[in-house]
């Protein structure tokens, strides 16, 4: 049966693959991030439960984030309200957003079909060696 929380986990390994640097600000090399993943209960829970798995990892912990005006404009005052931390996706990661994992069934098929025609065709006789000539045996 599938789980509901299963398919939170994928929709969010998705985002965090769409997310890029758009601007990094200075002074202190703020990175702005474009896509960024909306931080609630279920999206913490499942970028844990995609670390536990392997598909992604921490590549900074707690940093300073906050986010932009609506109008997506910065505030005059920025004030960085609360500590992220940042994932990066792993190579198995991108094996799952992109099914990679997933036997190919035309490999699969092709095995089966050729089993069964290896299994049933008729066996084959080797032929018998005759027996060594006994002059040659007095080396």
């Amino acid at each position: 049966m599938y789980d509901r929380f299963d398919w939170t986990v994928g929709r969010t390994l998705r985002k965090l693959a769409k997310q890029r640097i758009r601007v990094v600000l200075q002074p202190g090399d703020y990175w702005v991030i474009d896509c960024a993943i909306p931080q609630d209960g279920d999206t913490h829970a499942a970028l844990l439960t995609c670390y536990m798995r392997g598909w992604i990892e921490p590549l900074e912990h707690a940093v300073p984030s906050s986010q932009l005006s609506p109008a997506g404009a910065l505030p005059q005052n920025i004030s960085f309200d609360k500590m992220e931390t940042f994932y990066r996706l792993t190579s198995a990661g991108w094996s799952v957003i992109h099914r990679s994992d997933l036997t190919n069934p035309g490999g699969v098929i092709s095995y089966i079909v050729d089993w069964i025609v290896s299994s049933s065709s008729q066996p084959t006789t080797l032929p018998v060696m005759d027996q060594p000539d006994p002059s040659l045996s007095n080396v």
